[in-house]
C-alpha cells in the first residue's frame, strides 16, 4: 500500500457474503463497481456467436467452464455434468478448455471443445452455462443475465467461490 497513491478494490455482487481479507481494510481502499472485461454491447448476437463457434442453430446449447483443473480433480464432476447433459434431447455441449490447464481432460467426441479468451464475447450462443465461481466468470455471467449453475472451486488457494455461489442461489441469481 505504501508504494501507491490509492488501492482500488472492485466491488463484489456477493459482498454481503464476502469474508475475505480486504473486508477488514475497506477504509484504506476506494471501491469501484464490479469489473467486467466487455461491455454488453461488445457481446456477439446469438446468431453471430453460434456461427463463430461452429454451433448448430436452433439447438439448445450448454457451455461448461470449470477452470484448469490444476488444483482440483475435475474427473468426477465432469462425468456427472456430462451424464446430466446426455439426458437432454438435442443438447449441444461445449467445453471450454483452460489455456493454463496442465493437461486436457478426456471428453467424449459428442462434446465440442473450444479454447479462447474472452469467452464472454460468445455468451449469447448458450442457453445456460455450468461454471466455476471465480470473480471474473461470476460477474460476467450474472451481470450479463446468463442462466448459470455455479460449481465452486473450494481449493484453499482460491477466492471464496462457495460463498459467492451460495449468495447467487439464495438471491435467485443462479444455481449452486
Amino acid at each position: 500500500e505504501r508504494a501507491f497513491d490509492v488501492v482500488l478494490e472492485p466491488r463484489e455482487i456477493a459482498e454481503a457474503y464476502d469474508r475475505g481479507l480486504t473486508t477488514q481494510h475497506r477504509g484504506r481502499t476506494r471501491q469501484v463497481e464490479p469489473i467486467q472485461l466487455l461491455d454488453p454491447a461488445d457481446l456477439l448476437t446469438q446468431a453471430a456467436a453460434q456461427e463463430a463457434l461452429g454451433l448448430k442453430k436452433g439447438k439448445p446449447t450448454a457451455l461448461i467452464q470449470l477452470g484448469s483443473g490444476n488444483n482440483f480433480d475435475l474427473g468426477e464432476i465432469r462425468q456427472l455434468i456430462l451424464e446430466a447433459c446426455r439426458t437432454v434431447a438435442g443438447l449441444q455441449v461445449v467445453w471450454l478448455d483452460s489455456a493454463i490447464a496442465d493437461k486436457p481432460l478426456d471428453l467424449p467426441d459428442w462434446v465440442k471443445r473450444i479454447e479462447g479468451y474472452p469467452i464472454a464475447k460468445y455468451f449469447h450462443a448458450f442457453d445456460f452455462v455450468v461454471s466455476a465461481a471465480g470473480y471474473n466468470s461470476f460477474h460476467e455471467l450474472i451481470l450479463n443475465g446468463i442462466p448459470t449453475i455455479f460449481i465452486p472451486n473450494e481449493n484453499p488457494m482460491m477466492d471464496d467461490q462457495l460463498a459467492r455461489s451460495t449468495y447467487a442461489q439464495v438471491h435467485g441469481l443462479a444455481l449452486r
